[in-house]
């Protein structure tokens, strides 16, 4: 039984030329150790289960303060059930087999909230920092935002082939750093923003088989590999260090560059996505939950999306 992840068939779908390199030659794309962004994932789930667990699960504050601005948000709670922490899990996920395809398909989410009508809520959380958030442009110019949405598209599939209603209507919990303070003073302060995205998931279930369809391939060719040997070797520790002064003594056209630097870089900030691991056979998967500087490394497969499929709020 073949195992995919998410980020595995997300990989298929911008290049199947880095795809293959990955899973026949080990050859992994540079990821970036992003740890402040980890730390915001925890963070936020963290806050999130403080309204979840209560003995009446209340609405997040994020909900109250666009509550009309996107959809109705005020009956909308975090969800309760006992398979969250699996969920978010990146070893484990939500999962569905499709034993008559010999393929199992999974995903490790950020956060799921709940309707008054029993409808679920998909939610995933990023943290950037720019001088500027702007959804509107970013969307335009980059392709990554694309990719945020498909990820929201097939965790909503997985929870409806796992028999839960789930909306159509989907949310980035954006944080944004200021780096334009006056004082540090060990605090480092965000403003939010919540991206309301119209979602379908009809595509996913092919891209899943189209993904496959590859593996089995390499499969037939004997070219996958399937032990722990030969992994790829990782980047030196030194050539991924971040940065964080962005705001150096630039000049105009550097501000430019600065600025496509930023949107280059900007990850998603879950922490179960900050691994990645390659395995096959009965226990392993192809792919991982990885971070999200896989998108921005990836060529561009066309924009199909229209600007209003998604509501930006802060």
């Amino acid at each position: 039984m073949l195992k995919l992840s998410r980020s595995a068939v997300e990989l298929s779908l911008n290049c199947q030329r880095c795809f293959i390199l990955q899973y026949k030659f080990r050859v992994s794309l540079r990821s970036l150790p992003f740890t402040l962004n980890s730390a915001v994932d925890n963070l936020c789930k963290n806050e999130f289960d403080y309204y979840r667990n209560k003995e009446e699960p209340e609405p997040h504050p994020l909900f109250l303060e666009n509550d009309g601005v996107t959809e109705n948000l005020i009956d909308v709670v975090p969800f309760k059930h006992k398979d969250l922490d699996k969920w978010r899990n990146f070893r484990q996920g939500i999962s569905f087999t499709d034993d008559k395809m010999g393929y199992t398909f999974y995903g490790a989410i950020d956060d799921v909230w709940i309707k008054k009508n029993g409808d679920l809520i998909i939610s995933d959380v990023k943290s950037t920092s720019k001088k500027e958030f702007n959804w509107e442009k970013t969307w335009l110019e980059y392709e990554y935002p694309k990719a945020y949405k498909r990820q929201l598209e097939m965790y909503q599939w997985l929870f409806r082939k796992n028999g839960f209603s789930v909306s159509n209507k989907a949310y980035l919990v954006y944080y944004n750093g200021l780096k334009d303070e006056p004082m540090f003073n060990k605090v480092l302060k965000f403003k939010s923003f919540l991206v309301e995205l119209d979602c379908s998931d009809n595509w996913v279930e092919e891209a899943i088989l189209n993904a496959k369809k590859m593996m089995d391939i390499l499969e037939d060719l004997n070219l996958l590999h399937k032990d722990g040997k030969d992994k790829p070797k990782k980047e030196n520790e030194e050539d991924t260090d971040i940065n964080n002064d962005s705001d150096q003594k630039n000049t105009d056209e550097d501000k430019k560059k600065n600025e496509q630097s930023e949107n280059k870089i900007e990850l998603d900030s879950s922490a179960s996505e900050s691994q990645q691991a390659i395995a096959f056979e009965e226990n392993d998967e192809i792919g991982e939950e990885s971070n999200e500087s896989e998108f921005e490394n990836l060529p561009e497969i066309g924009n199909l999306d229209k600007i209003g499929d998604y509501k930006i709020v802060g």
